[in-house]
């Protein structure tokens, strides 16, 4: 029974790991807005209601808001950070420096391994994934998701 409880979790951590990987691109896709507009404009609302727009400030756009109803809007880092009119390298970070943990980490770490056994570094490692894990949908602040994403990188080096 203790084998197959283990099986389970190791095959669910490992299946969290390429969910949040491949995932990564949807955490920081750019949503579509609705534009409100002074009273005099004229003009195509979807040709003024950018992102490059609202983030210049066009005196035309008095507000603007996600639109949900849009397949290509998700509820997601942009919004949860703040993200909208913040640098490409700020966005690309959450990618980005998961695998700068992974490199970093990949001559020396593996190692351990070979030292301690494997079996006792992926029980390990995927205790501390499960954590990293469900931290990543729980953080409120910008620079501690990027240290739970290194943090994931980390870790890849041995799970992989």
């Amino acid at each position: 029974m203790f084998q197959i409880i283990a099986f389970i979790v190791v095959v669910s951590v490992v299946e969290a790991t390429t969910f949040i990987s491949y995932s990564t691109g949807y955490f920081v896709q750019m949503p579509v807005y609705k534009c409100t507009f002074i009273e005099e404009f004229k003009g195509d609302p979807i040709e003024i209601c950018t992102v490059e727009n609202i983030c210049a400030e066009d005196p035309r756009i008095t507000s603007f808001e996600p639109d949900f109803s849009n397949e290509l809007t998700l509820d997601n880092f942009i919004e949860k950070y703040d993200l909208m009119c913040a640098s490409e390298i700020k966005k690309g970070a959450f990618g980005g420096v998961s695998f700068v943990g992974w490199a970093l980490t990949l001559l020396w770490l593996p190692r351990y391994g070979d030292i301690y056994g494997r079996k006792k570094m992926m029980i390990v490692c995927s205790l501390v994934d499960s954590v990293v894990y469900s931290s990543v949908f729980w953080s409120k602040n910008y620079e501690f998701s990027l240290a739970i994403s290194f943090t994931f990188g980390v870790f890849a080096s041995i799970r992989l």
